[in-house]
């Protein structure tokens, strides 16, 4: 794809997802791409938020869908404005309220709840790890390894958090106090991405470029593990009910499994194309997964048997998914709702109060809420019903 000037804006896999088209610059890291039918009918836009790395594009999320068969859905380029107020229990499902990020146009990206009883974020374009308390108070803890696109973020076993850096291929690690230390990873230019904790009392990760699964010892101890295939961008991971890790391939179509010792196993997607994103282990014993480009949520057994579930809402982009408090799933759609969907399949979706604001990240939080980022700078948080 190329920007207004005719200059290619590099290999973004979100920008890839929309297919042929062009893409303009609309400001600084984000472009706008359309894409067409032969006769110039626009099907649909987005914005990508995306920083130039190396000669390649790094993505953090799709900020916004904003038109589907030529109509209008919604725009917003400038930071949102946020409501506040604390959810509450009994609360009916679907209650929404927003914060807005100090920083603007920080970039949250993936979201974890803390063993300190409080949400803990990455921003992706801020440079920053970012805390949020149940009662919605934010506070920022600046990386000290500049521009460094920071992405996945878990709790670990030691009681500190976890966070995946692109840019510089490094794992980091800050306490509750906001104390951090970073670890190179042995292959540079792997790009770790999703980050999770093990059932062997380890964090394991993705390396989207470098094609690898890897394991960090609490002690900062680093191992890789190549996939089988090549280029499989392997994406999100999560700890398996099996006792295995369970990974999504963006590119492979595939979902990976690999046990605590390395032994790694795929297992295709039926629907083809499909870029797995997000990826969460459900309250009924299997694999839930996100399909962005599928439209769909999946569902994997830790035998491999594979269920896809259509979303109501044509192009809604599912992006994060989470086990939820109320026994079901929770899920981001770029395209500007939460969706929910229980054990058996049944869809729920509620859209959110700024339509624009691409919610990417999701988790369950200590005060039995959703908890989810917006890459339009704003930390959402959704009532569960419980």
């Amino acid at each position: 794809m190329i920007d207004h000037g005719g200059h290619p804006v590099g290999n973004d896999p979100l920008l890839r997802l929309l297919g042929p088209g062009g893409c303009t610059v609309v400001s600084p890291g984000q472009h706008l791409c359309l894409q067409t039918q032969a006769t110039g009918k626009l099907l649909h836009a987005a914005i990508s938020r995306s920083k130039q790395w190396g000669g390649r594009v790094l993505v953090a999320g799709i900020l916004m869908v904003v038109m589907v068969s030529g109509s209008l859905v919604g725009c917003g380029l400038a930071d949102q404005g946020s409501s506040a107020g604390q959810g509450k229990a009994n609360t009916p499902a679907g209650t929404i309220t927003e914060f807005a990020v100090p920083t603007p146009k920080s970039g949250p990206a993936e979201i974890t709840a803390g063993p300190d009883g409080n949400l803990w974020f990455t921003e992706s374009l801020g440079n920053q790890i970012g805390r949020i308390t149940p009662t919605g108070t934010i506070t920022e803890f600046a990386v000290p390894t500049p521009e460094s696109f920071l992405n996945g973020i878990t709790a670990g076993p030691d009681g500190n958090l976890w966070f995946t850096d692109i840019a510089d291929s490094q794992i980091g690690r800050i306490t509750p106090a906001g104390k951090l230390t970073q670890f190179a990873l042995p292959t540079p230019k792997s790009s770790p991405e999703g980050i999770a904790a093990g059932p062997d009392g380890n964090l394991w990760f993705t390396e989207a470029d470098g094609n690898q699964i890897g394991r960090i010892t609490p002690t900062g101890k680093l191992t890789e593990f190549a996939l089988p295939t090549p280029k499989r961008n392997p994406t999100r991971i999560t700890a398996g009910p099996d006792g295995n890790l369970w990974f999504t391939e963006a590119d492979g179509n595939q979902i990976g499994r690999i046990t605590p010792t390395g032994k790694l196993t795929e297992f295709p997607v039926p629907t083809p194309g499909s870029f797995l994103s997000g990826i969460t282990t459900g309250p009924d014993g299997n694999l839930w997964f996100t399909e962005m480009a599928g439209n769909t949520i999946g569902r994997i057994t830790p035998a491999g048997q594979i269920t896809e579930f259509s979303l109501p809402t044509p192009h809604s982009t599912p992006v994060g998914i989470t086990a939820g408090p109320d026994g079901n799933l929770w899920f981001t759609e770029a395209g500007g709702q939460i969706g929910r969907i229980t054990p058996a399949g049944q869809i729920t979706e509620f859209p959110l109060p700024t339509p624009a604001s691409a919610p990417e990240g999701i988790t369950a939080g200590p005060d039995g809420n959703l908890w989810f980022t917006q890459a339009l700078n704003q930390i959402g948080r959704i009532t569960s019903g419980t």
